[in-house]
């Protein structure tokens, strides 16, 4: 079993052949390190009397000596993740409080990146787990998905932080799904399951778009006729017979107005339904393109883990470490950087057409 052993002030790396039956009190009396009550062996306190063989280990454990009983670390509220740039890769767990990241011993949190200052950013994490970045004025500019950071600004889940040539996401904290793991074998290797991947439901949700609408019918035109020939026959015949003829002659004109007015109030009625209609359709339009989007978008980050996703799950262990197959998609494929791709959605068109409104 191969072995790294450190000291407060050393460290050996050593091939302990009967490593079942080697307790940490020998491995100090052999390397001269001074006894004490307990080693650290992969982070789990191991007694001086207990053996190597009662915890599992792996091909490259690490043995501490010197070490003190680790005091309880606050819970990450979030991750910290580096996707882009020369420090790819490298995730750091952020309990709630206030962080400053750059290239240097003054932050918090160093990114081993030229291109940035020795403090470029500062976060702060509340015990809501939500998220605020404040860029340093007059230094490298800082983008949110390609939008210029002005300011204290909130941070949505998996929005990248652009810093110079490096990119961020600081997204939930992920919890521990390493597979179940049993004893070593004789040579210290790990049996490991590789369960089949779950695929989740490839169907995109349509988007529905608004279609043409009919065009409006043409307003009636006033009858005059219509309405002044009764009228000129009810005068003549209020003269022959009588004055009473009148009241029927002034039936027709007040017909003939009374339907005018009617087709312009229908006509006004159906122009604000048209209009409501297509205005409901272009505010639903935007929120399904939205909605599809980011669908979307956490599909192919799921699909495709980032640099930080995939050196996580390759140093856990995770149950998702060699899920894919030679059949998948994205066998053998590894997302390098960040950058905006072409996107189409499934579009629902209506048989009547596209409003020319919902165009471009």
């Amino acid at each position: 079993m191969q072995l790294v052993v450190r000291s407060p002030d050393q460290q050996w790396d050593l091939s302990v052949p009967e490593w079942r039956t080697t307790t940490p009190g020998m491995l100090a009396d052999r390397l001269g390190i001074e006894p004490g009550g307990h080693a650290v062996v992969d982070g789990r306190i191991l007694p001086f009397d207990s053996t190597l063989g009662d915890v599992a280990l792996h091909m490259g454990s690490i043995v501490e000596f010197g070490s003190t009983t680790p005091s309880p670390s606050p819970a990450p509220a979030v991750d910290l993740c580096i996707v882009a740039g020369p420090d790819s890769g490298g995730r750091v767990p952020l309990p709630p409080g206030e962080y400053a990241i750059g290239d240097s011993e003054s932050a918090n949190i160093i990114i081993a990146d030229a291109g940035l200052a020795a403090v470029e950013l500062l976060v702060t994490v509340t015990e809501a787990r939500s998220v605020v970045v404040c860029p340093i004025p007059g230094l490298t500019e800082v983008t949110i998905d390609g939008r210029p950071l002005v300011g204290p600004t909130a941070l949505e889940a998996g929005a990248i932080l652009a810093l110079g040539p490096s990119g961020v996401v600081i997204g939930p904290h992920h919890a521990d799904d390493a597979a179940v793991r049993e004893h070593p074998r004789r040579r210290g290797t790990v049996p490991f399951n590789r369960p089949p991947r779950t695929l989740g439901a490839a169907r995109r949700p349509a988007v529905h778009i608004p279609g043409a609408q009919p065009p409006p019918g043409r307003p009636q035109r006033f009858r005059w006729a219509t309405a002044l020939a009764p009228a000129a026959a009810g005068i003549a015949m209020a003269f022959l017979f009588s004055p009473f003829m009148l009241l029927f002659a002034l039936l027709s004109p007040a017909m003939v107005t009374a339907n005018w007015i009617e087709d312009r109030s229908r006509l006004r009625r159906e122009r604000r339904e048209r209009e409501h209609e297509l205005s409901t359709g272009l505010e639903r339009l935007d929120l399904e393109l939205t909605a599809a989007a980011a669908l979307d978008r956490a599909r192919l980050i799921a699909d495709h883990p980032d640099l930080a996703e995939a050196t996580r799950r390759a140093r856990s262990g995770s149950e998702h470490l060699w899920e894919r197959r030679p059949h998948h998609d994205d066998f053998l494929q590894l997302l390098v950087g960040y950058g905006t791709i072409p996107w189409e959605p499934l579009l629902d068109i209506p048989r009547s057409g596209i409003a020319p409104e919902a165009e471009g």
